[in-house]
C-alpha cells in the first residue's frame, strides 16, 4: 500500500517473465514500467544509432530491441523470422548509417542468416525483412556465425563478415 495526496493507493510490484519489472495502481487501473530487459541471457550485440540518441540491442532471447538513451526505456521490439530456436541466435546488430525512408538495423545470426530491421519512430514493433547471399555462392561455402555487420556510407550495400572468414557484400 501507498500513500498518494491523502488517499490510500493499493500498489502491486510486478515481475515478468520478458524481464521487465512493472508497478500497478490497482486504485487508479494504471501500470508503469520500472525496467526493462531482454527476456533471458545475454545481450549480444549493441549499436549506436549515428545520429539519435538511440540504441539497438540483440539479445539470445531472440529479439532485437531499440532504446531511448535519455528515456533509458525500450521503445520497439522485432523478431528477425528464426527457423530454428534452438541452434540459431542473434549475434550481431547495427544501424544503417543514413535514414532511408525508415531507420534500418542489420541482423546477424549464428547460421550466416542476416535479417533488416524497419524501425518507424512511434511504433512499438520492428518489421522484419531477411536478406541473403546469392544462391550459387550460399551452396558453394559454408559461412559459419556472422560476426560483423558494416552498411556503406550512404546505407545502400552492407558488408557481412563471418567466422569462416569471408566477407559478403550485400
Amino acid at each position: 500500500y501507498g500513500k498518494s495526496s491523502g488517499e490510500v493507493e493499493q500498489l502491486v510490484l510486478v515481475g515478468t517473465s520478458d524481464n521487465e519489472l512493472l508497478l500497478m495502481n490497482l486504485s487508479t487501473k494504471e501500470a508503469s514500467i520500472l525496467h526493462q530487459a531482454h527476456s533471458h541471457g545475454d545481450v549480444s550485440s549493441l549499436s549506436a544509432h549515428p545520429f539519435k540518441q538511440l540504441f539497438a540491442t540483440a539479445g539470445s532471447d531472440q529479439s532485437v530491441r531499440v532504446w531511448g538513451a535519455d528515456e533509458r526505456a525500450c521503445f520497439a521490439i522485432g523478431m528477425p523470422q528464426i527457423d530454428d530456436p534452438e541452434k540459431q541466435r542473434l549475434t550481431v546488430v547495427e544501424w544503417a548509417p543514413k535514414v532511408l525512408l525508415e531507420h534500418h538495423i542489420a541482423a546477424g545470426l549464428s547460421d550466416g542468416s542476416v535479417s533488416i530491421m524497419v524501425y518507424n519512430e512511434g511504433k512499438a514493433v520492428l518489421a522484419a525483412m531477411n536478406v541473403d547471399v546469392p544462391e550459387a555462392e550460399r551452396l558453394t561455402r559454408p559461412r559459419g556465425a556472422v560476426t560483423a555487420l558494416r552498411f556503406s556510407p550512404d546505407s545502400l550495400w552492407l558488408a557481412v563478415g563471418y567466422t569462416c572468414g569471408h566477407i559478403d557484400v550485400l
